[in-house]
């Protein structure tokens, strides 16, 4: 196309600006994950979502992560009315409440060892 038009094309310059995009994509993507801080002995989670919208539980672990520039930590809690994300279905948000503090549950996943 670029040739019925009389245009020549730069090819090695475009390879060149497209792998500094991939590099720059590949950045934006990055997730740093810190390890795991265990608060209380790890036993498995209780869901209770579908009798209870509320309760109180403990922390079991949790870990801070890094992504997109933004820092954010994954909790673990011994009992949860938060349903995970699951066979396609989205996984719940809302907040929990530790004495006046506020944290905003942003999403809700099955737990990973």
């Amino acid at each position: 196309m670029a040739r019925e038009i009389d245009l020549r094309i730069d090819e090695a310059g475009f390879e060149a600006e497209m792998q500094q995009q991939k590099n720059r994509s590949r950045a934006a993507t990055a997730v740093d994950t810190e390890d795991w801080i265990l608060v209380t002995e790890e036993a498995p989670t209780t869901f209770i979502g579908y009798e209870q919208l509320q309760s109180i539980t403990h922390v079991v672990k949790y870990r801070k992560v890094k992504a997109k520039g933004k820092e954010q930590y994954q909790l673990v809690l011994q009992t949860t009315p938060f349903y995970a994300e699951s066979g396609g279905q989205v996984g719940d948000k809302g907040t929990l409440q530790f004495g006046e503090e506020k944290i905003i549950v942003t999403d809700t996943k099955k737990r990973m060892t």
